[in-house]
């Protein structure tokens, strides 16, 4: 009795630490995606700056004047237009691949615990089957319980 009430609290002792365990996987995995939102907003904040910051330069030029360096400034602007695009592009690539790898790492933690899962029910069932050097346990108890019950009704 003492050994079976020891294995028990040894059991529930340490599914409270995998599920603890499981928790503090949750809290990681939401402070991950908050900094992930904060780099977000940094970067649109910076897009929006380089914005308003060509805005004026030119708003300034054409105060300036000058058919030369209209020319000059039409072929800039068309250069950092294409460097633009460049960096949107990169962007979106960036994160296709971090929303990629969220997504391998969301499914590998599902594997694992489907995994953690199955086994816990191997664990409870050999457990109820009692498999051990005295063999025995709850589940047979029940099932020799029927038999003698399926016994006594046929005959």
């Amino acid at each position: 009795m003492a050994q079976k009430r020891r294995r028990r609290r040894k059991e529930e002792e340490e599914e409270e630490e995998e599920e603890e365990e499981e928790e503090e996987e949750e809290e990681e995995e939401e402070e991950e995606e908050e900094e992930e939102e904060e780099e977000e907003e940094e970067e649109e904040e910076e897009e929006e700056e380089k914005k308003k910051k060509k805005k004026k330069k030119k708003k300034r030029r054409r105060r300036e004047g000058g058919e030369e360096e209209e020319e000059e400034e039409e072929e800039e602007e068309e250069e950092e237009e294409e460097e633009e695009e460049e960096e949107e592009e990169e962007e979106e690539e960036k994160k296709k691949k971090k929303k990629k790898k969220k997504k391998k790492k969301k499914k590998k933690k599902k594997k694992k615990k489907k995994k953690k899962k199955k086994r816990r029910r191997r664990r409870r069932r050999r457990r109820r089957r009692g498999g051990g050097v005295r063999g025995g346990g709850e589940e047979e108890e029940e099932e020799e319980k029927k038999k003698k019950k399926k016994k006594k009704k046929y005959s």
